[in-house]
């Protein structure tokens, strides 16, 4: 089944990494604004129209942490967006993936964990 996460075709709760760390099936983004100034949501909702289309290559927009594989963060992070920020990473299941664009881009690496 192409396009479908391996923890649906396995069965619920299971693992979503083959044993050498593999992913199996779509990556999961879920984007988080932190202050930036909406030039970067614009290129990231381009990305879902019919010209660029990244769901043919297993990359899927969600709108809850919790379906999340990768935290899409643009902008830099105001004092106000800290806290939501921090309950969405904390609310993203393990493993997951950061991903800073905009505003951090130049001043923040990309973070694994």
């Amino acid at each position: 089944m192409k396009g479908t996460c391996g923890a649906r075709r396995r069965g619920r709760g299971a693992s979503r990494r083959h044993r050498h760390g593999a992913w199996d099936g779509a990556w999961q983004i879920r984007e988080v604004d932190s202050g930036s100034c909406n030039g970067c949501e614009l290129e990231i909702h381009a990305l879902s129209n019919a010209f660029y289309d990244v769901e043919r290559f297993g990359i899927r927009f969600v709108a809850s942490p919790r379906h999340a594989d990768v935290l899409l963060v643009t902008g830099p992070v105001t004092h106000n967006m800290r806290e939501a920020l921090e309950r969405t990473y904390a609310a993203t299941p393990a493993p997951k993936w950061v991903v800073c664009g905009g505003g951090l881009r130049g001043r923040v690496r990309s973070v694994r964990q």
